[in-house]
Order: C-alpha cells, then sequence, then structure tokens
C-alpha cells in the first residue's frame, strides 16, 4: 500500500453543518459490486463481480481519509456494494487505521466471503473494529427469495449456518459483530423471531432496520420497527431498554431480552426519524461526497485531488459543502431512484 505522506493542514478543524451537528462519522463505499442481488437494493440486471466497472484505487481513498479525518471524522465504515470483492481488503484495513490512533473503522458484508477475508486479517494482523453481517432469513429458501432473484454467474449465495459458524469465529477473536436484517412484507416475516434468537447465546446485536423507499425497495412494502418489535416481545419476553454508552454513535436503539447475552436493536429511518443527531457524511464508490441519502448534492473529491487540488483547498470546499446538509431526510414525498449500491449500504 502506498504511504500517504503528512500534509501541512491549515489547522484542526471539526467539519459542522448549518444546524450545528457535529460530523465524525463517515461511510465509505468501494465498490458497487456485490455476488447478491437482494431485492431492496440491486436493479433487476445487477453488477456482478466481473463487470467492467473502473474502482477508485486504495491510495486515492486514503488521501481523501486523510484529509476527512483530519476534520473531525474518527469513524469510517467500509461499504459497498460487497467490499469482501475487493482484493487487498484488509491491507487498506491496516493502512486506513494508522491514519489516526483515534480512528475507528468498521465493515459491512454480506459474509460469503468472510471466510477468505479472515485469513488474509490475521496474517495481516489487520481486524476491523467491528462487522456488520446483512442477513435477512435463517431459512435458505426465504433468503435465497430475498437476496438472489435468479441472478446467474454469482460467487455464490449466502449459507445461514456458514455465517453464524463465521460470527462465532469473530467473537473469538473478540471482534464486535451486529447482525442487520431489513424485514419485508411477504418475505422474512416469521423469520424476524429466529434471528433475534441468535442473540440468546451469542454477545452479539441483532438489528432490524426498517426498509427506505430507495431505488428498488420503493417496490416492496416495510414492516415498520413497532411490529417488528411486537413479534419479538411475544415469542420472546418484554424488551427492556439499553441505554448506549457515548461510543456508540449511531441511529440504533437497543433492548435486552430475558437471559439474553446479546441485544436487540432498531433502526427507525421511517417511524421515527432520527435525522436531529445525524453525523455522518457518505463517500460513494465513484469519490463523491454524500450529504445524506435523500439527497443528490455531491461534492466530486476524486475530481479534485485527481486534478491537483491542494488539501487545503479541498478542506476549504468541505467546510463549506458540510454546511449545505439538510435537516432531513426527505423520503416521504422524494423516493430515490437511485439504488442503495450506488450510494453505499
Amino acid at each position: 500500500m502506498e504511504n500517504i505522506s503528512d500534509n501541512n493542514f491549515s489547522g484542526k478543524i471539526m467539519l459542522q453543518d448549518g444546524f450545528n451537528r457535529k460530523l465524525n462519522y463517515l461511510r465509505l463505499s468501494i465498490t458497487e459490486k456485490c455476488n447478491l442481488q437482494c431485492i431492496y437494493c440491486m436493479p433487476g440486471e445487477g453488477i456482478c463481480p466481473d463487470s467492467n466497472q473502473n474502482e477508485i484505487p486504495f491510495n486515492e481513498y486514503l488521501k481523501l481519509c486523510k484529509i476527512l479525518v483530519n476534520l473531525g471524522i474518527n469513524r469510517i465504515r467500509i461499504t459497498g456494494g460487497e467490499p469482501l470483492l475487493r482484493p487487498g481488503l484488509p491491507s487498506f484495513i491496516k493502512s486506513l487505521k494508522n491514519l489516526s490512533s483515534n480512528l475507528s473503522v468498521y465493515l459491512t458484508t454480506n459474509a460469503i466471503l468472510l471466510d477468505r477475508f479472515f485469513e488474509e486479517a490475521v496474517s495481516n494482523n489487520s481486524f476491523p473494529d467491528g462487522i456488520n453481517i446483512s442477513l435477512d432469513a435463517l431459512d435458505p429458501k426465504k433468503l435465497s427469495k430475498i437476496n438472489s432473484q435468479g441472478l446467474q454467474g454469482l460467487n455464490g449465495l449466502q449459507d445461514p449456518e456458514q455465517i453464524i459458524s463465521q460470527v462465532d469465529k469473530l467473537l473469538e477473536k473478540n471482534i464486535l459483530v451486529k447482525i442487520n436484517c431489513v424485514p419485508i412484507t411477504g418475505y422474512n416475516d416469521d423469520e424476524l423471531v429466529p434471528l433475534a434468537m441468535l442473540a440468546r447465546d451469542r454477545k452479539i446485536d441483532v438489528r432490524f432496520i426498517e426498509l427506505m423507499p430507495i431505488g428498488s425497495a420503493a417496490n416492496y412494502k416495510n414492516i415498520l420497527g413497532m411490529e417488528t418489535a411486537g413479534k419479538i416481545e411475544k415469542a420472546l419476553g418484554h424488551l427492556e431498554f439499553h441505554k448506549t454508552d457515548n461510543n456508540e454513535a449511531g441511529p440504533a436503539i437497543y433492548y435486552k431480552l430475558p437471559g439474553f447475552k446479546g441485544r436487540i436493536g432498531f433502526i427507525n429511518p421511517i417511524s421515527h426519524v432520527f435525522c436531529d443527531t445525524c453525523n455522518r457524511l457518505r463517500l460513494s464508490s465513484r469519490g463523491k461526497l454524500k450529504l445524506c441519502l435523500s439527497s443528490d448534492n455531491e461534492l466530486d473529491l476524486i475530481d479534485l485531488i485527481r486534478n491537483g487540488c491542494t488539501d487545503n483547498e479541498i478542506i476549504d470546499l468541505i467546510v463549506e459543502f458540510v454546511k449545505n446538509k439538510p435537516h432531513h431526510h426527505d423520503l416521504f414525498n422524494n423516493k430515490n431512484n437511485v439504488g442503495m449500491f450506488k450510494i453505499g449500504g
């Protein structure tokens, strides 16, 4: 991995938008490609791993992340598409973590290629601080109905049993693990309780995320968090609110169940808009800085560095740009036709 030299920055600046929200969390998408084709994310034709999308080299991501870290970003989550499709990811994670001792790096994946990544991470000593695994059902047939859509030529399908075995390996390495499920009416209604049960004997978080009308997801009916919670309480007992610490910067609300080692979480962007406390920015796999999932407003950072802009020039542009971050998403009135795979999951 190319070394990123120190730059002469004009001084430490904390990114802040026009509503005085501190922005310290970056979701970094490193590819649009995926080896699944989930109905709420990927278009009908899919973007297979062997497609010819020109991906940004890791050294250019590092240059951008160096600037953003110097602007107060202290949490980076690597997303896609499916980030494990990018060769050299463990080394990239290690290089990211070397940018600052205060930086935490996380990863979101569908876990199909997690076994290969695990081996590389062990040999490179380059594990992220936490891994989120997208898993929408434990029944293989129901899972396939959600994430394959009959697309041919993919690098395999999710095997729930294998994924759970990978979760246990990660826990042995003291890696923070979260399971993310998107409840969809008619697809995984009866899978929500079995998924929640994964947290009974494991110290993990199982989280249920309300489906947002973004791209192809607008064609399906969501299950609101309150309804999901009701199903879980009816089957497993009272959900007791669990106060999170200050290090858990994010929109999830967590609960404990009687006798459970782990927690149950809910992320409810539709029924309980949490934009007032939003602390995140997004960098797409095409190098564009985005202010919000539902906003088309972008700043082309990769174009800036390739055209020779200095770090201080880019800093000035970013500081001004983030002031335009909208107060809240507009998913109720303005359905976003761009798929989540292009924005970064």
